[in-house]
């Protein structure tokens, strides 16, 4: 084994040292693009779920509305039904005064 095989050994041993540094800090740098990725994306996913979140507490105030709109609608059909029933008696209740009077 001579010096010149022994430095040729050592410069390739050192060679794929270099090379596997390279490969380790760009699986660094790609690891990291993909945390950053990663916490991007959970960032985008909560804001989503808050934006639904509020949506649905929207969803909820209208239904609560269109309840309290039917309610008062069905309130206002019983008094206009009573209303109406109370005019139709005294309708009713003037055509028999009118026959019931003496012709003139």
């Amino acid at each position: 084994v001579t010096t010149e095989s022994m430095q040729t050994q050592l410069d390739s041993a050192m060679g794929e040292v270099k090379s596997i540094q390279q490969q380790f800090q760009a699986a660094t740098e790609n690891h990291e693009q993909c945390r950053v990725q990663t916490a991007n994306l959970q960032s985008e996913l909560e804001s989503k779920l808050a934006d639904k979140e509020a949506m649905m507490g929207t969803c909820d105030a209208a239904a609560s509305d269109v309840d309290g709109v039917r309610r008062e609608l069905a309130r206002v059909k019983a008094d206009m039904s009573s209303i109406v029933s109370t005019q139709q008696t005294e309708i009713n209740r003037l055509k028999a005064q009118i026959k019931t009077r003496p012709a003139s």
